[in-house]
């Protein structure tokens, strides 16, 4: 998310999730911060840059999972989405915004094109032999991500 500036030396919180960024990074809360608030840093309401993206309609991964069986979508959704919880507690920038499913097709919407890797290698691992070697695009002169697997029958 480094196209929304390098590190500041405020304090801003989101209005929106409640992450709030110091030490030039963000946080889910103020629980580690050690500073004195009222001497140095001014402190700011802003959106953070997930919830920018997401009220943008932005994204930088897109994972497209198809020929998924009905009998296996609860569980290959419940994986993205436990993939995606992990990581958000590591990082509150790191989101899933969406999934939606439609006949055998999964489409999932991330905040990290990090992330987006991270859930098709898990997926890869956690149904063992049944998806094909995840297919990876970058956009052009972006880091917005799309990867493609299928099931495998």
């Amino acid at each position: 998310m480094e196209e929304f500036g390098g590190g500041k030396r405020d304090i801003i919180i989101c209005h929106s999730c409640s992450a709030v960024y110091y030490y030039k990074s963000w946080h889910h809360n103020m629980l580690h911060y050690g500073g004195d608030i009222e001497k140095k840093q001014s402190l700011q309401v802003s959106l953070c840059p997930a919830c920018a993206m997401w009220k943008g309609r932005q994204w930088e991964g897109e994972l497209r999972v198809a020929g998924v069986p009905s009998r296996m979508k609860k569980q290959v959704t419940q994986t993205i989405l436990s993939t995606a919880d992990e990581a958000y507690r590591r990082d509150p920038m790191h989101r899933v915004f969406n999934i939606q499913e439609k006949g055998k097709y999964i489409k999932a919407y991330f905040s990290e094109n990090q992330l987006t890797n991270r859930v098709a290698k898990k997926l890869v691992s956690s149904f063992k032999k049944r998806f094909s070697k995840p297919s990876m695009r970058y956009g052009k002169g972006e880091d917005a991500v799309l990867i493609s697997m299928d099931w495998i029958v």
